[in-house]
C-alpha cells in the first residue's frame, strides 16, 4: 500500500511539475481516490478491497502534496503563505478527527467510506472551481495589464500587495 502512495506521488508530482497544471492533476489524483473509495464500498473479498486500498493510496497520499504546493503557488508573500498553509493543516487535523467518528461499522465501514467518498467528490468540484477562477483573474489581470493605476502598482513590491501585484499570476 505504501509502495503504491510512493508511486503515485512521484507519478502525480512529475505530471503536476511538467505540466503546471497543478489543479487538474489534483483533480486527476482525487479521481484515482474516488475510484479507490468506490471499490471498497462496492466489493467484500478482501484481495479486491487490498487492491482497493492500494488505489485510493496511490491518489490520496499525491492529493496532500498538490494541495499544499497549488497554495503555496497561490499565495504570494511569506507571511500569507504561512498563515494559508496553518490554516490549511488547521481545517486538515479537524477534518481527521471528525472523520474517525464515520468509521463505526465494521468490517467493510461503509459508512465512513461513503462519507469519504463524498468528500472526494467535493474535493474534485472545488478544484474545479477553483482552477476556473483562478483563470478568470489571471485573464482579467492580463486584461487590465497596462491601465495607469497598474503601472503604478508595478512600483511597490510582491511583499507588499501580494496577489494584488498585477504581475502575479495563478497557478491553475
Amino acid at each position: 500500500m505504501y509502495a503504491c502512495a510512493f508511486f503515485g506521488l512521484i507519478f502525480f508530482g512529475v505530471i503536476a511539475d511538467r505540466t503546471n497544471q497543478r489543479g487538474l492533476t489534483l483533480v486527476a489524483a482525487n479521481c484515482v481516490s474516488l475510484l479507490g473509495y468506490a471499490l471498497l464500498i462496492g466489493v467484500t473479498n478482501n484481495k479486491a478491497r487490498f487492491a482497493a486500498t492500494c488505489i485510493l493510496s496511490f491518489g490520496l497520499y499525491s492529493t496532500i502534496i498538490l494541495q499544499l504546493s497549488w497554495m503555496t503557488m497561490a499565495t504570494a508573500g511569506y507571511t500569507n503563505r504561512g498563515a494559508s498553509l496553518a490554516f490549511n493543516n488547521i481545517f486538515s487535523q479537524l477534518f481527521a478527527m471528525a472523520g474517525n467518528q464515520a468509521y463505526l461499522d465494521p468490517p467493510y465501514y461503509r459508512t465512513g467510506n461513503t462519507a469519504a467518498l463524498g468528500m472526494i467528490a467535493g474535493a474534485i468540484i472545488m478544484s474545479l472551481t477553483l482552477r476556473w477562477y483562478y483563470s478568470f483573474l489571471n485573464e482579467r489581470k492580463r486584461r487590465d495589464a497596462g491601465n495607469l493605476e497598474n503601472v503604478e502598482l508595478r512600483m511597490k513590491s510582491f511583499d507588499e500587495l501580494g496577489t494584488k501585484h498585477p504581475d502575479f499570476f495563478y497557478t491553475t
